[in-house]
């Protein structure tokens, strides 16, 4: 958070891009607290459910093609 609200008071614009998803017993979202010293919230798993967007959603998540080797350039 004091990165986030610093850099906003030098005029940068801050966004969180998060996960919310819960399996079992595990659960993953972003801390109430840093959304709000935000300027702009990403919830990444509820652009899956959003028609408008399932199309770009499907697009960052694809998988690989068979036979095809993925490489990591680093």
């Amino acid at each position: 958070m004091p990165l986030g609200e610093e850099l906003m008071k030098n005029g940068v614009r801050v966004m969180v891009a998060y996960f919310d998803y819960k399996d079992g017993e595990y659960r993953s979202y972003a801390n109430e607290r840093l959304l709000f010293a935000a300027n702009y919230e990403l919830n990444i798993s509820g652009l899956e459910t959003d028609k408008s967007f399932r199309t770009q959603f499907k697009s960052l998540f694809r998988q690989p093609e068979a036979g095809h080797k993925e490489t990591s350039k680093c």
